[in-house]
């Protein structure tokens, strides 16, 4: 199901001439509305697909949930949206999905089904269609769309396994975690960063190398990203900052002295924190180059992800007059400058 908010271009241009520049609000008239509830999935590397939740009953014609939430991806060029929670048939579904990742190029998107055991559903934007996977709570897919990563016990013990969405070929990891594990996929699915606890990982799943992250912290730790190249990753955790951390040079920089969320841009060029809820440090880490997105103190309560070319998604809480408009929370897009 594909709509287009051709009526919606005049509240768009409404909605940003009141913002900062190049601050765009994505709320109840232009995007994707919600009311508190909400989760931010993704961002593609170009920046054109946003994957994102909506509890707003008025996008699609006889919605079947209500004010129950929906998933969307919208294209930010076009500004067409598609609804993402259909059932298999393709028909909509009357139960809520939340998006967990997006594919690179933004056409491939992992959901979860938290109305049917938690299985693990894919969404193919071309097709639009849905497959529902024999596995659940899926973790994160490869830049490529081609391999999806989820946790699984086996013999009491929880392993990460990959699942191949062009075979059906599903393959255990030599790799023990927790319930609370991140895991993020190379491009191709070569290089796979995962956390256990206090420590964070990455598996070259060639050659075998397991590379612990020179990191000592007592809280846990939770996953910013990996790089599509294996090379760059982001990691948080409570008290101890956002950090990014080079394999190449064996380099690690610290963005954020206290940070709860972190995202990494797929070239590896852009890292983004969350400073103590109060602000969004982004940084160039080829330039060294910073912005700084003020969120308030008690606002900002999601991070989505950030693109190739520094463009952060993230989330506000009702109400905050800097970017309101529309009295409830909002998703917002903010470029780099």
């Amino acid at each position: 199901m594909k709509l287009t908010i051709c009526t919606l271009i005049a509240g768009i241009a409404a909605a940003t001439a009141v913002q900062a520049s190049d601050t765009r609000v994505f709320g109840e008239r232009i995007m994707m509305p919600v009311d508190g509830s909400s989760t931010i999935g993704a961002i593609s590397a170009d920046g054109s697909a946003v994957l994102g939740t909506s509890s707003a009953d008025h996008l699609i014609s006889n919605d079947l949930n209500g004010s129950g939430l929906d998933t969307f991806l919208w294209n930010t060029v076009s500004t067409d949206y598609q609804l993402v929670n259909l059932d298999t048939s393709g028909a909509q579904s009357a139960r809520p999905t939340l998006p967990v990742a997006l594919s690179a190029d933004g056409k491939v998107a992992l959901l979860l089904d938290t109305y049917n055991g938690h299985k693990a559903l894919i969404y193919r934007s071309d097709s639009q269609s849905v497959e529902q996977l024999p596995f659940v709570k899926p973790k994160a897919i490869s830049g490529d769309g081609q391999l999806v990563a989820f946790v699984d016990t086996v013999d009491s013990k929880l392993y990460i396994h990959l699942y191949s969405l062009s075979t059906g070929e599903r393959t255990r990891l030599p790799i023990r975690v927790s319930p609370s594990t991140d895991i993020a996929l190379s491009m191709d699915g070569k290089f796979v960063a995962f956390t256990k606890e206090t420590e964070a990982f990455r598996l070259n799943r060639e050659t075998g190398q397991l590379i612990k992250i020179p990191f000592s912290v007592s809280t846990n730790v939770s996953l910013g990203g990996l790089s599509h190249d294996g090379n760059v990753i982001a990691y948080s955790a409570v008290n101890n900052g956002g950090w990014v951390y080079k394999f190449n040079s064996a380099q690690s920089e610290k963005l954020c002295v206290d940070s709860r969320a972190m995202a990494l841009s797929g070239n590896g060029q852009f890292a983004v924190c969350d400073e103590r809820n109060v602000q969004l440090v982004v940084k160039d880490l080829s330039s060294g180059k910073i912005n700084n997105i003020p969120t308030g103190a008690a606002n900002f309560f999601a991070l989505g992800g950030v693109s190739n070319a520094g463009t952060v998604v993230w989330g506000t809480t009702n109400p905050y007059a800097h970017y309101d408009t529309n009295g409830k929370s909002d998703l917002l897009i903010t470029k780099f400058k």
